[in-house]
């Protein structure tokens, strides 16, 4: 997959999996997320696991994957797959300007609803949420799509 496919990808897909690692535990979890600027961005809350983890280890891998069939074969070995993904490898941090924060708070709200929303949020819900931007140090994407077929009239 191309990198302009990559982007593609990330952008439209609604669900990504993060991937965390803290004295030698793995952890992953799926969330919302956006992706702009060549950046990935999440929200979360003060506290909890991801936070933890993530303050103690700033590496980390995200995936977002797009399954596309299955094609049956004769056999089991010749069935076929059908897929696009994404894995990104980065560092993560957490936005701590309250402009930069409301932007991608906006920016999230308008990938995910349908309601022409009036984005104004509260100060201080805006600074009880933490938001996380991953800056991609390596990306791969893979896919593998199913032959285009001639329609017959």
């Amino acid at each position: 997959m191309n990198m302009k496919g990559v982007g593609e990808l990330l952008r439209r897909t609604p669900v990504g999996r993060l991937g965390l690692s803290f004295k030698d535990e793995p952890y992953v979890i799926p969330l919302n997320f956006l992706y702009t600027g060549g950046k990935i961005y999440f929200h979360t809350s003060q506290s909890g696991r991801k936070i933890e983890y993530l303050m103690a280890n700033s590496r980390v891998c995200f995936e977002v994957d797009e399954f596309l069939g299955i094609e049956e074969g004769k056999t089991p070995c010749s069935c076929s797959t059908y897929y696009r993904s994404v894995i990104a490898t980065g560092e993560a941090k957490i936005i701590s300007k309250f402009d930069e924060k409301r932007e991608i708070l906006r920016k999230l709200l308008r990938k995910y609803t349908k309601r022409p929303y009036r984005i104004d949020l509260e100060k201080e819900k805006i600074d009880r949420t933490n938001i996380i931007e991953v800056s991609i140090k390596e990306v791969t994407g893979k896919e593998r799509l199913p032959p285009i077929r001639k329609m017959g009239l």
